[in-house]
């Protein structure tokens, strides 16, 4: 008997709601739903928090374009060339061998403040566009 995914998807978020309402009772560690709701819309309207949400959203998008361009044009060249291959090959494997949250702790403590976006995304994107 095959059960339906849309079905279990809606169980889940039941149960994940059913959670939140039961974890929300002691309101000094979680909140209601209504609260984050009013907290979301509040920030909605807060000129700082969307003009701060646009930007990084902005730095992802750029350094994702970059690693794009950067991954298909050494792509391209390690597809020319051998050695160049061979001469890439360790530094892709090392990149995709390292966990995400190392890279994003270890870049908040080495990158400056404003290139932290773009230094996480690229390192994370980098290695998966050069395999594709």
């Amino acid at each position: 008997m095959k059960i339906n995914k849309k079905i279990i998807n809606l169980i889940g978020i039941l149960i994940i709601g059913l959670l939140w309402i039961i974890l929300s009772k002691n309101n000094a560690f979680f909140p209601s739903i209504l609260q984050v709701f009013y907290q979301f819309c509040t920030n909605l309207v807060n000129k700082l928090v969307v003009s701060s949400f646009l930007c990084t959203i902005s730095r992802g998008f750029i350094a994702f374009l970059t690693s794009l361009l950067l991954g298909y044009i050494l792509a391209y060249i390690s597809y020319k060339s051998e050695i160049f291959k061979e001469l890439i090959s360790p530094l892709i494997s090392f990149l995709r061998s390292i966990p995400t949250i190392s890279v994003i702790i270890i870049v908040i403590m080495i990158v400056d403040l404003k290139l932290i976006s773009y230094t996480i995304v690229s390192i994370i994107i980098f290695p998966i566009i050069y395999i594709l």
